[in-house]
């Protein structure tokens, strides 16, 4: 395995790669990791995230969060007591409730890439390499609880004993609450889109809305014939593998809201992007513009800080309005 992880460096110089093979080498040996940073060895970062990856798929087939057991204990403290809580039935909550200060409401979130059947570039980039795009969901990966939060709720979407916790998540929600549907990931299967549908008819009540590009999927649903619930608003990623044809067929369906589109700027502005009270945001929103080459909304950073009416991307006000975001 050593020699495997070495080749991976080929194109670093020698001292790199050595640094690798060695971090590479404590890293399976089961050595506790909790006193080195990784912040600034990109190498090490994603063979790390590729590793959750690849356990992630084992964890989602085998029904069972056994196969990372070995990762998750060659990790620091944090990723120990985060699989022995899981490991012991302590599961996290299937949404995340009041959301963080990006996201001020309840959201729902899979595992990124696995639950992403349409994944294009996003995912594998302009070289086809896995996790060499620009999706930004694989960053929350260096928190456990953030991974766990997106592997429970991928395994519990496959089983009906799964499905019933979400169900039951779902109807204690607060009265009209607003849910985003995903945060990470998206509707993997018909089977998976039918059963959040269905939810959504049962509570209209609550303001949905998501991004997605399991265009195939949506259009299969729609060509069966059945039903859109009126209170999920969809908003089109850019990134996926979809056609203009599948984009425009998309576009015209009643839940449609408009396309969301990830734009590589001139230039990196930082964090501007996170919220229009950021220093740089108005120079981070003109690149944005001028990289899309058209009229577009420049996505706050902030969910629901945006317009003072709340999210544009869960606002019927903004159907048919582009909404754009900087690479980030």
């Amino acid at each position: 395995m050593l020699s495997t992880l070495a080749g991976s460096c080929e194109n670093l110089n020698k001292l790199q790669a050595l640094r690798f093979a060695w971090l590479s080498w404590l890293l399976f040996s089961g050595f506790t990791l909790s006193t080195f940073s990784f912040n600034t060895n990109a190498p090490m970062k994603k063979q790390f995230t590729l590793s959750l990856y690849s356990g992630a798929l084992q964890c989602v087939e085998a029904q069972s969060v056994e196969p990372l057991r070995g990762l998750f204990m060659s990790r620091g403290i944090g990723w120990q007591s985060c699989y022995r809580r899981i490991d012991s039935g302590k599961l996290p909550a299937v949404f995340a409730e009041g959301g963080n200060s990006k996201l001020p409401f309840y959201a729902f979130s899979s595992l990124a890439g696995i639950d992403c059947p349409q994944a294009g570039k996003c995912l594998y980039g302009e070289n086809g390499e896995l996790m060499g795009g620009f999706c930004y969901s694989f960053k929350a990966w260096r928190y456990p609880a953030a991974f766990m939060r997106q592997l429970i709720n991928s395994t519990r979407l496959r089983t009906k004993e799964g499905r019933d916790e979400i169900v039951t998540a779902w109807m204690a929600l607060p009265q009209r609450a607003i849910v985003r549907l995903y945060v990470d990931g998206d509707f993997a299967s018909p089977e998976i889109l039918a059963f959040w549908f269905r939810l959504c008819f049962a509570r209209p009540d609550l303001q949905v809305y998501g991004y997605s590009k399991s265009w195939a999927l949506l259009l299969a649903y729609a060509e069966s014939g059945a039903r859109f619930p009126s209170n999920y608003l969809l908003n089109l990623s850019s990134g996926g593998k979809g056609t203009e044809e599948e984009k425009q067929a998309v576009s015209r369906l009643p839940i449609a809201r408009g396309e969301f589109i990830a734009i590589e700027t001139a230039k990196d502005h930082g964090r501007a992007y996170q919220s229009k009270r950021n220093a740089g945001f108005a120079d981070y929103a003109r690149d944005v513009r001028e990289q899309a080459g058209r009229r577009v909304f420049v996505c706050a950073g902030r969910c629901g800080d945006c317009t003072p009416s709340g999210h544009a991307c869960g606002s019927e006000k903004f159907r048919g309005v582009p909404i754009a975001i900087g690479v980030h």
